[in-house]
């Protein structure tokens, strides 16, 4: 049986959903409406599996594994003092959306390139969003809010967003990179380097996942180096240059080693900006970065084996955060 259009598309569908409500987590911190989107989260998830599962016979092991590793975090939660209710929603949306998963590869969806695909389409809209509210028109719609502070090693960061309508927002500052200055791009996410991460995973799908059966794909990873340049950041522009630089290698061009030696150069120009530069002028991400070695020092040989607690603690990293509030727990569960 034929699939419809819809069908084929499902998964970039609900992917692109998924992103929107869990890591469009400004709405979160701006709207007191957290619960709802997790509710939500779980709503659909629960339909989808439901629908599936009425359909087909019950796979015991999908729905017993993610099961047993969220009991066990929330019996940890009882020792190590954590908010009983955030675990539980958390633990729950974890299953479902895990259920999903399942049932999409169940069901024969390439899940790889759906997900670069629910990213790809998002990354054109919140271009188009940046180039129109922070350019073109930067008063339009425009209101500004003010959330909590955050304070990491003493240094403390007020955190003035810009909203454009209430579907664009993006942190009321400008970075400087090789002497121009770029307003920051957070796309879908609640700031810039979380947002590359997105972007550069559709950049290595393009580059090395793509079996050409995307046309018009040069244009396809201009548009998503274009997306990743509005970040203005660092580590992103790192990651980006070692993909393009993995993909040169594949080039048969006598002049591809000097393309590397090119890349190289900014590589290192940007490693230079992300250590020096940042330590000169002691930035918040600077200091949030380097607490990360002390942090594993104290995940490991200093806090309780079950953890500090969810939600303890700000750590930029959100393995490291997940290790900081579940202890060995939580690296027996990554390692698995």
């Amino acid at each position: 049986m034929k699939k419809s259009i819809f069908d084929k598309n499902l998964p970039i569908i609900l992917f692109s959903l998924y992103l929107v409500l869990s890591s469009y987590s400004v709405y979160m911190v701006l709207f007191p409406i957290s619960s709802y989107v997790q509710i939500a989260t779980i709503g659909i998830s629960f339909v989808i599996f439901l629908f599936y599962y009425m359909r087909h016979p019950i796979n015991v092991r999908v729905l017993t594994q993610p099961v047993i590793i969220v009991s066990i975090l929330l019996l940890t939660t009882l020792v190590n003092g954590s908010d009983l209710k955030g675990v539980f929603l958390l633990g729950i949306r974890l299953v479902l959306i895990y259920y999903v998963v399942s049932v999409f590869i169940l069901k024969g969806y390439d899940l790889m390139y759906s997900l670069y695909k629910a990213i790809f389409l998002l990354a054109v809209i919140f271009l188009i969003f940046h180039l129109v509210f922070d350019y073109l028109l930067p008063q339009a719609g425009l209101s500004y809010f003010y959330s909590y502070s955050t304070n990491i090693e003493g240094i403390t960061k007020q955190h003035i967003y810009a909203g454009h309508f209430n579907i664009y927002f993006r942190w009321e500052t400008t970075t400087e990179i090789f002497g121009f200055k770029i307003l920051r791009c957070s796309g879908f996410c609640w700031e810039s380097g979380q947002y590359q991460i997105y972007l550069n995973y559709v950049l290595m799908y393009l580059l090395f996942f793509d079996e050409g059966r995307e046309k018009h794909k040069i244009i396809r990873v201009i548009i998503i180096i274009a997306a990743i340049i509005t970040t203005a950041s660092t580590m992103g522009y790192i990651i980006a240059l070692l993909l393009l630089s993995g993909a040169v290698l594949n080039l048969r061009s006598k002049i591809k080693f000097l393309i590397l030696v090119i890349m190289a150069v900014f590589v290192a120009m940007l490693i230079y900006r992300l250590i020096i530069e940042k330590q000169e002028v002691a930035t918040i991400s600077y200091t949030a970065r380097t607490s990360e070695f002390d942090y594993l020092r104290q995940i490991f040989f200093v806090n309780s084996p079950l953890g500090k607690g969810f939600g303890t603690r700000v750590i930029v990293n959100s393995i490291l955060r997940f290790m900081w509030e579940f202890g060995y727990i939580a690296v027996a569960i990554i390692v698995l």
